[in-house]
């Protein structure tokens, strides 16, 4: 992915304006992860949202990091779920591979919600899509 159109199709930015998106990636961090480090820990500050650019990550809850919750990919995102709640992070994100990812602080969402409101709001709820597909996946696993 090399520029904002490459971007378009990751879920997270469904529906946002070019502009917009080329706002978040000019203020993205790179975020490389090796194979078995983690991006975060549960019980960490949740102050960002990640979108995976290559590798995988495993999803882990639990003091000993006992209980994978999910496998994510190219294009997915995660961290999102503490940016909505304002609450630590839920889960511990792993690289199960040596991982590329971009990482959006929420001064980054702050200045989209400056510039345009709208823009903002869709960002949020895509955000709040993935959380809830998620839970969707989740009930269908437990049922």
């Amino acid at each position: 992915m090399e520029t904002p159109d490459d971007f378009q199709s990751i879920p997270i930015f469904g529906g946002l304006h070019m502009s917009t998106i080329s706002v978040l990636l000019e203020q993205a961090i790179p975020t490389p992860c090796k194979d078995k480090e983690y991006f975060f820990k549960q019980g960490d500050v949740g102050d960002s949202v990640y979108i995976i650019l290559s590798g995988q990550v495993a999803v882990f809850r639990g003091q000993e990091e006992n209980h994978l919750v999910n496998i994510l990919g190219e294009g997915d995102c995660f961290g999102e779920m503490a940016l909505i709640d304002h609450q630590p992070r839920s889960a511990s994100v792993q690289a199960i591979s040596d991982c590329e990812a971009l990482e959006i602080s929420q001064n980054t969402l702050f200045d989209v919600y400056q510039q345009d409101v709208k823009q903002y709001l869709m960002l949020h709820m895509n955000m709040a899509r993935e959380v809830s597909r998620r839970l969707r996946e989740a009930d269908e696993q437990i049922c």
